[in-house]
C-alpha cells in the first residue's frame, strides 16, 4: 500500500471513529438581521464592534450585551469598522452616502466626513501610518477608491478604473509596502 493511501485511510478511520459533538448557539443579540461585519479590538478582544441590518453595535463584554452606535444625522451604517491599532478609540465606519464616520471614543460620538464616493463597506488602513485610510465605493456608476492622508478628515480619488461599474467590496493592503 502506498504510503499516502495509508495516511488517508488512516485519517478517515480517525474522523469515524471521533464522536459528533453537537455545537450549542445561544443568541446573545443584537435583534434584527444578519451579522454581516464582526471587528475585534486588536488590543482588547472584550470590544467587539458589528454591522447587523445596516446598523452598528458595539460590546464590551465579548458579545454577551450590545449598544446600538447611532450616527449623528440618522443615516445607516454599513460595511466594516477600521481600527486604529496603535489607538484602539478611534474607530472608521463607511456610512451612507458619500460619507465615513470617524469616532476617536469608541464609538461613544461619531463626526461624518464627507468623501466624494459612495462607499461601498471596504475600508483599509495603512499599518505603518494609522493616517492613511483608503476606501473603496463608486462614483458616478462606476468603482472607485478614495484616499485619505489625514486621518479621515479629507478624502481624495485615487483610482477610477475605466468602464469598471460593479462595487468593489474588498480592500486591502500589503504590510510589506502599503503606500
Amino acid at each position: 500500500m502506498h504510503p499516502r493511501t495509508r495516511l488517508l485511510l488512516v485519517a478517515a478511520c480517525l474522523s469515524l471513529a471521533a464522536p459528533a459533538v453537537a455545537a450549542v448557539w445561544t443568541n446573545v443579540g443584537p435583534g434584527g438581521g444578519n451579522v454581516n461585519i464582526v471587528t475585534v479590538d486588536p488590543v482588547n478582544p472584550n470590544n467587539v464592534y458589528i454591522v447587523a441590518a445596516l446598523r452598528a453595535f458595539k460590546s464590551t463584554d465579548a458579545g454577551l450585551s450590545w449598544t446600538p452606535i447611532e450616527h449623528p444625522t440618522g443615516q445607516l451604517l454599513l460595511g466594516e469598522f477600521v481600527i486604529d491599532p496603535s489607538n484602539p478609540s478611534t474607530i472608521y465606519i463607511p456610512g451612507a452616502g458619500s460619507s465615513v464616520v470617524k469616532s476617536t471614543d469608541g464609538g461613544a460620538t461619531l463626526t461624518v466626513h464627507p468623501m466624494g464616493i459612495f462607499p461601498s463597506g471596504a475600508l483599509a488602513m495603512d499599518p505603518t501610518n494609522p493616517q492613511h485610510l483608503w476606501a473603496a465605493g463608486y462614483d458616478t456608476g462606476k468603482s472607485a477608491v478614495a484616499q485619505s492622508t489625514d486621518g479621515g478628515l479629507t478624502w481624495t480619488h485615487v483610482l477610477m478604473p475605466g468602464n469598471v461599474t460593479s462595487s468593489l467590496t474588498v480592500l486591502a493592503v500589503d504590510p510589506l509596502a502599503p503606500a
